[in-house]
């Protein structure tokens, strides 16, 4: 990213260290907006759909399908690329956190909420916990992009073990 910074024309009056600071600072002002548009928009999305279930599938797979190219992209250099690809992860993501917290609403009696939602930080903070040491190890063996391509295939190859059905028994 240093280098695509001071290639820029428009920054030519400011010194490196300026230039690279602009430069990721607006990257990350694109970033926080096009999160914040795709929470924003998490209610259109998942009227797209029959039920939360399904919403929530299909980000869940459209992130990592994200995630193993982003590592592929990386792996081969091409940092652009890869960037893109953890934007789009992220914006996937925060247009999955509202549809689940609907979900979790749906599911749980209003007065266990807080603890429904504690309980989800929680496992994910586990599953974090589990996948950072295996990543790590990945990335030493081959390199960074080629962990995160690993490490995130496996999460789609075992996603029919955790992916959400409905409950159409109560219905």
């Amino acid at each position: 990213m240093k280098q695509y910074a001071l290639a820029l024309p428009v920054l030519a009056f400011l010194n490196t260290d300026q230039k690279i600071a602009v430069t990721v600072g607006g990257i990350y002002f694109v970033i926080y907006l096009l999160t914040a548009v795709a929470s924003h928009n998490a209610g259109r999305f998942t009227a797209l759909f029959s039920d939360y279930y399904k919403a929530m599938n299909l980000t869940i797979v459209i992130g990592l399908i994200s995630g193993i190219i982003t590592g592929i992209v990386f792996s081969l250099n091409i940092y652009v690329a890869a960037i893109i690809g953890f934007v789009v992860i992220l914006v996937f993501e925060n247009l999955r956190k509202p549809v689940g917290m609907a979900l979790v609403a749906d599911l749980s009696k209003h007065e266990s909420w807080a603890t429904t939602l504690s309980a989800s930080s929680q496992a994910k903070s586990l599953i974090t916990a589990m996948l950072a040491p295996l990543i790590g190890w990945l990335a030493d063996k081959f390199n960074p992009g080629s962990g995160i391509a690993i490490a995130t295939l496996l999460l789609l190859l075992i996603f029919p073990l955790y992916h959400l059905k409905a409950d159409h028994r109560n219905k």
